[in-house]
C-alpha cells in the first residue's frame, strides 16, 4: 500500500490518515471537508466539478445542495489560516475547483 504526504505553503497532508497539517500542529477540520482536499491535491491544477465531488465524497449519496460549498468554505477557512500562503482553491463558477497551489507529493510504502 502506497501513502502520500502532499506539501504546499506551509501545509502538510497525510492521505492516509486524512490530516492536514501546518508547521508540524494539525488543523482542525472536519472529515468531509479533508476528504474534499484530498481529491483536490490528488488533482491538482485540474477542474473537479461539483458533480466529482459528489460523486468521490459523498459516493454519490443524495444530500443537500449546499454540502459542497459549505464544506468547500471550511476547506478555505482552515486553509485561511496561514494568509502569506496565499489562495490554494480557486473556484471557476457554474464549472468547479480547482487547486491551484504548488503541491509536491511524496509518496511512501506502508508496511502492514
Amino acid at each position: 500500500m502506497e501513502r502520500v504526504i502532499y506539501s504546499f505553503g506551509s501545509f502538510e497532508f497525510d492521505d492516509e490518515l486524512m490530516q492536514l497539517r501546518r508547521s508540524d500542529k494539525v488543523v482542525r477540520l472536519e472529515l468531509v471537508s479533508r476528504r474534499v482536499l484530498a481529491m483536490l491535491l490528488r488533482r491538482a491544477g485540474e477542474l473537479v466539478t461539483k458533480d466529482d465531488l459528489l460523486l468521490e465524497v459523498w459516493e454519490g449519496r443524495n444530500v443537500a445542495d449546499n454540502c459542497v460549498t459549505v464544506a468547500m468554505a471550511r476547506l478555505r477557512k482552515a486553509l485561511d489560516t496561514a494568509n502569506d500562503d496565499g489562495d490554494f482553491v480557486l473556484t471557476l463558477y457554474g464549472r468547479g475547483y480547482r487547486f491551484v497551489g504548488a503541491v509536491v507529493a511524496h509518496p511512501s510504502v506502508i508496511e502492514g
